[in-house]
């Protein structure tokens, strides 16, 4: 590290121990740093974090503000074992986002595969990765539960859950917080909440926010004079209405609206492989004076040399490394012509109706609740200044409804508490992909004239249910012992139906990607639109699961500051079906079965010093049975990648949380999240399985030949990886951060400096081995110093995210057999930002 990175980190930290001004004791003690108690609803009841035996960390709003949360990959970075990224690999677009807890999570967007981790906000299931990169707009608290939630929080919960709890409005005052915030790279946003009194039982609350962050990646300055991969734009909205009939009736209805304009995400070419299909057909000449006509360099390209030098090549020439943060990528629209400016577009909508009624029995509530999106995005796959590959969602939209019933309450004077509830969920959708490429089926030329192009249209439709029934009850011993038992029953049916369509080009007979009897295209390459509706291929399919989830989970209390317990619980994701076929639609369509994780885990969480000092740690076990990854099943044609359920992984770890306010003006805090990912089994696929051309086989495998399988008799074609080598997506063996906060009262201001360091060991974003797939191990830090002024009213920050400029890979694609490129999104660089925030009737 040099030293100008050290200053960089250091300097706002020194700031808070200038001799600015005369401490004042007033002002020391009315601000001193304490331990918080955080209620959480993590069990579906308000209870304290430290009664609560669940591996769960909360963040309160006054946390977030002083870390410089402000989505949750930002949360991520700060709880143990919590992997979450702003953009998914393959799809282009950072709304749609890469979500990990304990190595189980979802790295395909499309619109028929689940998460393996749920996000709710204020009790609403987010079904669809897109949209589920919230901000953290006028928040209570955030929760991140860690470990399956499949008996309160139902399916696709089998990592975690992360529940967002708004702000309600509230009846007493007017009161407001603003936000200012202008940084490097083009920062700009502003956040704004309004609590509004109506009547005496009446308020309203008003939430606003636009922010606008300038991209960090250069697409090809041949095509684009100023596109920068990464920015975001997003404007967002949120209303509520709190209306208190009596004093046992809470109604709240409310409203929130999330636009986002952005370029593509910020993928940079790594890897290039020539002996893969495009690379061996645009480098042979075969396709090259097709797309670009006259074009030299033909030999060339035939050679390392060439390929690493001439432009017209497809090879090295493309491809510069993350430190350059710049792509040769060039983006097309749906019909194939140049897109001068290429955005992706998100719009989500919510709406929700919430009552709560406090009876004798405990309190009842309904949460009536709609949630959707409309997107359309891209992406360029093979990082040429030729679209060989483009991946358009020209249309991908989703509507979800759901229905749930609660009843919280307790009985037999306090010792039995109890909840159930009735769960009923439906969503359809429909992600529209066209295909600008090549593969024998499409073509792209970016030349006028005469010259063609041709097209592959793929429309996916889902129609899903979920219904369920659920409990949970705990009693408390007269002895210091707590046992909860709970069990949630759900029927799931999923309905997907998967159309084709093509328009071919044959103005040149010789292209290989022309099949006899195509379509002939108008001039200058546009594809006719009338053409691209007739259907080449279609198949459907509809299924359905019915599965139970128990819990079980037995709490001491050991003292009155520490709780020890052991928890039994299970969750599952959904099954499916295939959603790619490069080389056609199968009929009956291939589909795979739900999965299924069972985490056994023990706990203990504890104050001590006189509660200066809390301690939580976790210790878990978890068995990860039919476990969902890319693979070739023998039933989907041509070979084409598809989810296969293959067999058993094994999660071991270990999650360590503490917190020390060493005085008044003091306070250090540090994470430590081991983890240890293997797979046990490869029994539910026959011993072996293909993704790509790699094997993945158990030992003692038989092969097709009769002899068992080992890495030096590994047919040609394939790269052959035992079981044992094999390693999980997002499972870092290592994962700690440390943090230090610091008060310096000033008058009776204060100086309040935060430094954070974040820590990732190596780890790989597939599973299959692949170098350009893996990232080293890194360390982020994060530094700010904030003012706030003697009344409490205003408070000023300086801050940078990435003091060090660490540049690594948060996630990657990759195709050694057709497009021949492997990409990953890289980090942002440093950025420095001003911060003002200004609270009307009080913090």
């Amino acid at each position: 590290m040099s030293f100008k990175k050290i200053g960089l980190v250091c300097s706002p930290l020194l700031l808070s121990f200038l001799p600015l001004g005369q401490a004042s004791a007033q002002g020391s003690s009315a601000d001193a740093f304490a331990i918080e108690e955080i209620v959480v609803t993590a069990r579906r009841r308000e209870e304290s974090l430290q009664d609560t035996p669940i591996a769960v960390t909360a963040y309160s709003e006054d946390e977030m503000d002083l870390r410089g949360h402000l989505n949750i990959a930002d949360i991520s970075q700060s709880t143990p074992n919590v992997n979450i990224e702003q953009a998914a690999a393959t799809g282009g677009l950072s709304a749609a986002p890469t979500v990990f807890i304990r190595g189980v999570g979802q790295l395909d967007f499309v619109i028929n595969t689940d998460p393996g981790v749920g996000v709710y906000v204020d009790g609403v299931y987010i079904a669809r990765s897109i949209g589920s990169m919230m901000d953290l707009m006028d928040l209570e608290r955030a929760e991140v539960l860690r470990g399956p939630q499949g008996t309160l929080f139902g399916r696709n919960t089998l990592a975690g859950a992360i529940n967002l709890i708004s702000r309600r409005p509230t009846m007493d005052e007017f009161d407001a917080k603003l936000t200012l915030a202008a940084g490097e790279n083009d920062y700009a946003q502003f956040n704004g909440a309004f609590n509004i009194p109506i009547t005496d039982n009446v308020a309203a609350r008003v939430s606003l926010m636009q922010r606008q962050k300038g991209g960090y990646v250069r697409a090809n300055p041949d095509f684009y004079d100023d596109l920068w991969l990464g920015d975001d734009n997003t404007t967002g909205f949120r209303g509520q209405l709190e209306f208190l009939p009596s004093d046992a009736v809470r109604v709240n209805l409310s409203a929130d609206y999330t636009r986002s304009r952005a370029a593509p995400s910020p993928m940079i070419p790594l890897e290039f492989y020539p002996g893969a299909m495009w690379p061996i057909f645009w480098n042979g000449g075969q396709w090259m004076g097709m797309f670009m006509a006259g074009a030299g360099g033909i030999a060339e390209c035939a050679t390392p040399e060439g390929r690493a030098t001439n432009r017209n090549c497809y090879g090295p020439v493309h491809y510069r490394g993350k430190e350059s943060y710049e792509t040769t990528a060039v983006f097309y629209d749906i019909y194939g012509d140049f897109d001068p400016d290429p955005t992706n577009e998100v719009d989500v909508t919510g709406g929700a109706a919430t009552i709560e009624v406090d009876t004798a029995i405990g309190t009842f509530k309904s949460i009536t609740a709609y949630r959707g999106f409309q997107s359309d995005f891209r992406n360029d796959h093979d990082y040429t200044e030729v679209a060989l590959f483009s991946n358009i969602n020209d249309d991908f939209h989703q509507d979800g409804r759901s229905q749930e019933f609660q009843l919280v309450g307790n009985a037999l004077d306090g010792r039995l508490d109890y909840t159930a509830g009735l769960y009923a969920f439906a969503e359809t959708g429909t992600e529209v992909v066209s295909l600008i490429g090549v593969n024998g089926q499409t073509v792209t030329r970016r030349s006028a004239g005469t010259e063609g192009r041709s097209f592959q249209r793929i429309v996916r439709d889902i129609d899903n249910t979920s219904n369920a029934l659920y409990g949970q009850i705990t009693y408390h011993f007269e002895q210091p012992f707590h046992l909860t038992v709970g069990l949630r029953a759900t029927e799931d049916t999923k309905g997907f139906d998967v159309t084709a369509h093509r328009d071919f080009c044959v103005d040149s007979p010789d292209d290989p990607a022309n099949p006899p009897g195509g379509v002939t295209c108008n001039r200058d390459g546009v594809i006719d639109r009338n053409k691209i509706d007739d259907v080449y291929q279609r198949a459907a399919g509809s299924t359905t699961w019915s599965e139970v989830d128990p819990m079980l989970s037995l709490a001491y209390d050991v003292n009155d500051t520490t709780m020890v317990y052991g928890t039994y619980a299970t969750g599952f994701r959904d099954g499916g079906y295939a959603s790619r076929f490069p080389e056609g639609i199968p009929n009956p369509i291939t589909s795979f079965d739900p999965e299924y994780v069972t985490n056994v885990e023990f706990g203990a969480k504890t104050e001590l010093a006189d509660g200066s000092l809390r301690l939580n740690a976790a210790l878990f076990h978890t068995t990860y049975d039919d476990m969902q990854v890319s693979g070739r099943p023998a039933d989907l044609a041509s070979g084409a990648t598809g989810i296969e359920n293959v067999g058993v992984g094994i999660l071991d770890g270990l999650e360590l949380e503490a917190m020390w306010v060493v005085n008044d003006n003091l306070r250090l805090d540090a994470t430590v999240g081991l983890l240890d990912a293997t797979v046990d089994s490869l029994s539910q696929s026959g011993g072996s399985f293909t993704s790509g051309v790699y094997l993945f086989y158990e030992d003692g495998f038989v092969g097709p030949d009769g002899q068992v399988l080992t890495q030096s008799n590994c047919p040609s074609a394939n790269i052959c990886v035992p079981h044992a080598e094999m390693v999980l997506p997002y499972t870092p063996k290592t994962n700690y951060t440390i943090g230090v906060s610091h008060r310096l009262p000033i008058g009776t201001g204060n100086l309040l400096t935060r430094l954070d360091l974040i820590h990732n060991d190596a780890q790989r974003f597939r599973l299959e081995v692949n170098p350009a797939m893996q990232e080293d191990a890194y360390n982020v830090v994060h530094a700010s110093t904030t003012y706030n002024s003697a009344n409490e009213q205003w408070a000023l920050t300086f801050g940078i995210r990435n003091t060090t400029n660490e540049i690594y890979s948060t996630a990657g694609s990759f195709s050694t057999t057709g497009i021949g490129t492997a990409a990953v999104n890289v980090s942002r660089p440093r950025e420095a930002y001003l911060r003002y925030q200004y609270w009307v009737g009080g913090r």
